[in-house]
């Protein structure tokens, strides 16, 4: 978006709490509004440090865009939260350094982004409630792991957060685990355990009516995958449709790339091979656009799958 575009669409941002409202009207307008807030308003550094939070926060978190410059301006607000002294630099180090490392797992610099984690989890928190906190960063921490193919020791991490959640009792923070612990068992080929902890969490979605349909469809997906890993080509079928169904619904990237993979596995199997490479060309075409580095390498090494190196070698 052209920067003058956004700066003409609102008032120039007189102040912080302008750009946090900017926010909540169009959040594709932080980005320009900020820039120019930074240039002519001279705020304090503690400012400085809060604007550039609030657009690295907007980039990865909001409008999940993949680039750089969400590292960049992660980066910057770390830098300038260091130097603020008390508790509320405390606070907004914490955001910075959590929000950084979100923006670089999207671009895949996954050691960038565990750096960032573990220093947030080592941050002296008892102030801002530091047990809930220690949860949120252990399962984003579990999660990078995962992504950078550590499957073991994103699994030590996840009963981390397990143990800390259970304090809470809360099923959402229950599903986002008992999830991420199937997709792991996925990759270390424990299909027996993937689908255990997949159903378990589908189970929850179920039963929360507060949920999106976002992480349903994501796990309607990986539970199509188990099935396929399993050559139960009927359940393929069933998990898929409403998989797809859902990320049609919702314009979730994940959950049409990953449905279409395992029915594309599935079709192979079954010596459909035409099938197969039409659905695996349109996953990778979803996968691509999107830009995604987490998503294309679920991608490729679905693809793995699909033409397992052993035919190859033969």
């Amino acid at each position: 978006m052209d920067e003058s575009v956004g700066v003409m669409r609102f008032k120039p941002a007189p102040d912080f709490e302008r750009l946090r409202a900017v926010m909540d009207e169009d959040p594709r307008e932080v980005i320009p509004q900020a820039r120019h807030f930074l240039a002519h308003a001279r705020p304090d550094a503690a400012t400085q440090a809060r604007t550039y939070n609030l657009m690295c926060y907007t980039s990865a978190c909001v409008l999940k865009q993949s680039s750089m410059d969400a590292v960049f301006h992660g980066h910057e607000a770390v830098r300038l939260a260091r130097m603020l002294p008390g508790p509320a630099g405390q606070a907004i180090l914490f955001d910075s350094l959590i929000n950084l490392g979100t923006a670089a797992e999207r671009i895949g610099e996954y050691d960038r982004a565990i750096e960032a984690y573990q220093e947030g989890l080592h941050m002296p928190l008892d102030w801002i409630g530091r047990s809930n906190h220690e949860e949120a960063v252990l399962t984003y921490l579990g999660r990078t792991l995962y992504h950078r193919g550590c499957y073991r020791e994103a699994l030590a991490v996840i009963e981390q957060a397990g143990a800390r959640a259970a304090e809470r009792q809360d099923p959402y923070a229950d599903e986002t685990l008992h999830s991420l612990r199937g997709r792991c068992y996925l990759k270390i080929e424990d299909l027996a355990r993937a689908e255990h902890f997949l159903t378990q969490a589908a189970v929850i979605t179920n039963n929360e009516t507060r949920y999106e349909l976002r992480p349903k469809g994501r796990i309607l997906a990986g539970m199509a995958i188990v099935k396929a890993r399993q050559g139960a080509h009927a359940e393929v079928e069933r998990y898929a449709a409403a998989a797809l169904e859902m990320a049609d619904e919702i314009d979730d990237p994940h959950g049409r790339v990953e449905a279409r993979m395992a029915l594309a596995i599935s079709a192979r199997e079954q010596k459909r091979v035409r099938q197969a490479l039409e659905l695996a060309g349109e996953a990778g075409r979803i996968a691509f656009q999107y830009g995604y580095l987490p998503l294309i390498q679920e991608m490729t090494w679905l693809m793995g799958l699909l033409f397992p190196q052993q035919e190859f070698d033969a």
